[in-house]
């Protein structure tokens, strides 16, 4: 049985220690994410359970996961000294925003999961180029997941809840700039990624998914401590695509100090409990050039365990990995005189503010700021025992300004493990003789200034890569897929190729056959086959991917998304052809693919289900796809318009 266990059955007896300042009670709902081979369970009381089927074996078992809880949180200091923290281990969110003076929260509409699909924002769009003025005059035909997005000034809500959103709760694509979420005018649910304010309308990668949450941690763990008024939105969303953005899943925190100091010494953290399948078996590692933390099975074959489900022979390496972080503030390293440091290139040291400093000197770009193992730490256990030790732990400095972590002789580090496990000189957990398998984790950023009234955001991409030798793993692939998470979110940098649209299906139906037709509408960026997309950056800058033919599908039923086409259990190519050839947009069909051809006649009154895509060829890229792996020689369509039936 997992240590954890032990850990929540003693956190329960302190519950009624919690004081509680708050409309509504604990969030109770939780919901599963399942997009491309990712799959995320998220609870509502801030916790969410990661798994990844293998993209060549699917998945073997519900129960299957590579991360068995990660929950996030915030500490930092006020201008009078007092910590302020906006979770603690295994606590509980409540429901919905933090409640203001004077204003009643619905605690009903807030205690549901908001989630928007590709599908529901292509309608929009598909509604907006058919209507006058770019405004749509039956918005009843907007999908109702548009229409619920919780954003500022949404009439809809109201009408409908008599919730009046007068502060933005979620982000949205304000198409008419005038700060009030209308989407019969154009705006739609959105997700800022970077710091390239583009439309989903003008190119940038529509998520597949998104699912918004909204929260907030308003309680003290001990009677004495100072009450946060944290308010937390969770983003999760994911991308249609091919290879390793498929094994990859992304989530954007926003919090929101809705107290009226200002906060200092702020430090974001995920509590993180990975297991590869059995948890007995487990190591792990940071990188701190990519800031990104991985865990890996520290044989080639996962062991058995009486609480997990074992991946046996094919243990995946998870890696979460901060994308975007506030900027942190730094102090000007001084000698004993008060004079400033600079070191041997002639920049000026830096170093984080002591506690409870609210000073500082400079701005910089945000990164981890530390790695620590729990189980690592001798005066450190969940539950902690003072707020200055969970101050600590998640800050990765003592208070006397030390780092916290131990890496053996005395010599204490913020980064627990940096070394790459395959490299037999670098400091990795591979080289050690571990006792305890079962890594708890503290993967932090900070510090950074979280002013009243304000939002401070994170954006971090989970992953599963497979095919990685153990034991000891090269971590050269786990880095890539990091890559290509970068690419998909980074629109400013990066370029992700949208592929031809796939064609609409219209079917003749006969006694013995359905004759299949492929077309494209006038608001396809494939209508009269004349699709086309340039690299923008990189080594094949400049070359084109154009328009090469289709490929239509029977499939399994009508809940299906573009990466099921590669599992023949969902999917069986039935037809193929392209311009050199010959395109066949009428495709004649005759029998059941599923069935073997003795018995594979179309039967009467039985529902048969089809997927047609295009594809496009970079002629460029196919002479030498290895000069930049993020592009590769053929991209088919990311979006499906329709499973004919």
């Amino acid at each position: 049985m997992k240590y954890l266990l032990l850990t929540w059955i003693v956190l329960s007896v302190f519950c009624h220690a919690f004081s509680q300042v708050s409309k509504c009670g604990a969030a109770t709902n939780s919901i599963i994410f399942n997009e491309n081979n990712a799959k995320i369970e998220i609870h509502m009381d801030n916790s969410t359970f990661f798994s990844c089927q293998n993209p060549e074996r699917g998945f073997e078992d519900d129960n299957q996961f590579s991360l068995y809880d990660n929950q996030s949180t915030i500490v930092a200091t006020t201008k009078n000294g007092n910590i302020i923290y906006s979770d603690v281990p295994y606590g509980k969110d409540d429901v919905g925003p933090v409640a203001e003076e004077g204003q009643s929260t619905n605690c009903q509409f807030w205690d549901q999961y908001f989630s928007v699909t590709d599908s529901d924002i292509h309608t929009l769009f598909k509604l907006l180029s058919s209507s006058d003025n770019h405004v749509i005059q039956n918005c009843d035909e907007i999908p109702r997941s548009i229409l619920t997005w919780p954003a500022k000034g949404n009439q809809f809500i109201f009408d409908e809840y008599g919730v009046a959103l007068n502060r933005s709760f979620a982000e949205f694509f304000d198409y008419d700039h005038d700060g009030i979420y209308d989407p019969c005018k154009g705006d739609y649910p959105y997700i800022q990624t970077d710091d390239c304010y583009i439309g989903y309308h003008e190119g940038k990668p529509i998520p597949s998914r998104i699912v918004l949450t909204v929260s907030n941690k308003n309680y003290r763990y001990f009677p004495s401590d100072t009450l946060s008024h944290i308010e937390k939105r969770i983003y999760t969303f994911a991308f249609k695509g091919e290879g390793d953005i498929n094994q990859t899943i992304f989530q954007k925190f926003t919090y929101v100090n809705k107290s009226k100091e200002d906060y200092y010494n702020c430090y974001f953290s995920f509590i993180s409990d990975p297991d590869i399948g059995c948890w007995n078996d487990d190591l792990v590692g940071c990188d701190t050039t990519m800031n990104m933390y991985y865990c890996y099975n520290k044989t080639p074959i996962d062991s058995l365990c009486e609480s997990n489900t074992t991946y046996n022979e094919y243990p995946p390496i998870l890696s979460m990995r901060y994308l975007q972080m506030p900027d942190r503030v730094q102090k000007f390293a001084r000698d004993v005189d008060g004079k400033i440091v600079y070191d041997q290139f002639g920049n000026k040291v830096l170093q984080d503010p002591k506690y409870l400093d609210s000073s500082y000197d400079t701005i910089v770009s945000g990164k981890m700021s530390s790695f620590v193992i729990n189980r690592y730490i001798d005066s450190i256990r969940l539950p902690f025992y003072t707020t200055r030790n969970y101050f600590e732990l998640v800050s990765g400095i003592k208070i006397d300004g030390t780092p916290i972590y131990d890496a053996g002789d005395n010599h204490m580090i913020k980064y627990a493990f940096p070394g790459d496990p395959s490299d037999e000189n670098a400091f990795s957990m591979c080289k050690k003789d571990i006792v305890n398998y079962d890594q708890h984790v503290m993967f932090s950023t900070g510090p950074f200034i979280l002013p009243s009234d304000s939002a401070k955001s994170i954006i971090y991409a989970i992953s599963n890569t497979w095919g990685v030798d153990l034991p000891c793993p090269n971590l050269e692939k786990v880095k890539y897929t990091n890559i290509v998470a970068e690419s998909a979110i980074n629109s400013c940098a990066f370029q992700y190729l949208s592929g031809p649209n796939a064609p609409n299906i219209e079917a003749d139906i006969n006694t013995s056959r359905l004759t299949l037709h492929l077309n494209n509408d006038a608001n396809s960026n494939n209508f009269n086959e004349k699709y086309e997309e340039t690299i923008l950056h990189g080594p094949f800058a400049g070359s084109k991917y154009l328009f090469e033919g289709y490929k239509v599908y029977q499939v399994l039923n009508n809940d299906i998304n573009i990466t099921d086409l590669d599992n023949p259990l969902k999917a069986k190519l039935i037809s193929q052809s392209d311009i050199h050839q010959g395109l066949d947009s009428i495709i004649e069909v005759t029998g059941d693919a599923f069935l073997n051809p003795l018995e594979g006649k179309l039967k009467n009154g039985k529902t048969y289900y089809f997927i047609a895509v295009a594809y496009a060829v970079n002629e460029v890229v196919t002479l030498d796809s290895t000069r930049d792996p993020l592009f590769k020689p053929i991209v088919r369509s990311k979006f499906i318009p329709q499973v004919y039936a």
